[in-house]
């Protein structure tokens, strides 16, 4: 089909030729000159046209490019279907901490009031002061930098700066072992920076450099 369709282009070339001289020489009748030179004018114009469209592409550099820009695609596709299940295994393993972390805490109470066991079970038993600073604690909440928002009771935020640091420490401490019962890191290997909150208003944080030294402030 193609060398019949490259036969037409050639032989409108020649014939559009063949005019044009027919034309210059015979000049004896203006008028068929014209319209020979015209009709010429045309085939030429149409042979050349049809000659640039037959033109084939390349098949070597066609295919090359598609392959490149597949094998592009693919790796994009890739590269955005790891960091989509990256991010999902992320927000999934934050979710875990912090569901450890306020199953910890729910422990804290129960054995700062003697109503749970070790093993978390209903009993009835003396309080254990060591744990009494989870009752002025709300909520303890571990984020993906590696910060801890603790929001208390208004009774923590009354205490003494000294009395707010030891129930600190002791929040900042039980959030630390939920954070490595889950990540399986060391101790304080994640944790950065602790702020305190009561309701919408932060009442201190820790240090950068050192998270167990805290600033207190009035609201």
């Amino acid at each position: 089909m193609y060398t019949l369709f490259f036969l037409v282009i050639v032989v409108a070339l020649i014939c559009g030729l063949v005019l044009l001289i027919m034309g210059g020489i015979s000049t004896t009748n203006r008028h068929k000159y014209l319209r020979w030179s015209g009709i010429a004018g045309i085939a030429l114009v149409a042979g050349i046209v049809l000659f640039l469209v037959s033109m084939p592409k390349d098949p070597d550099t066609s295919a090359s490019k598609n392959q490149e820009a597949q094998a592009s695609k693919i790796k994009a596709d890739k590269n955005s279907s790891k960091k989509a299940a990256k991010k999902a295994k992320q927000a999934a393993n934050l979710a875990k901490i912090n569901k450890e972390i306020a199953h910890q805490l729910w422990l804290d109470k129960g054995w700062a009031k003697g109503t749970l066991d070790d093993n978390g079970n209903q009993t009835q038993t003396d309080p254990d002061d060591a744990f009494t600073w989870a009752l002025s604690v709300r909520k303890i909440t571990y984020h993906k930098d590696g910060t801890l928002k603790v929001l208390t009771y208004v009774g923590f935020y009354n205490n003494s700066d000294d009395q707010k640091t030891s129930d600190a420490i002791s929040a900042i401490n039980s959030a630390d072992a939920s954070i490595q019962k889950i990540t399986g890191k060391k101790k304080d290997a994640d944790l950065k920076y602790t702020t305190f909150w009561v309701g919408k208003q932060a009442f201190g944080h820790s240090m950068y450099s050192d998270y167990r030294h805290f600033t207190w402030y009035t609201i």
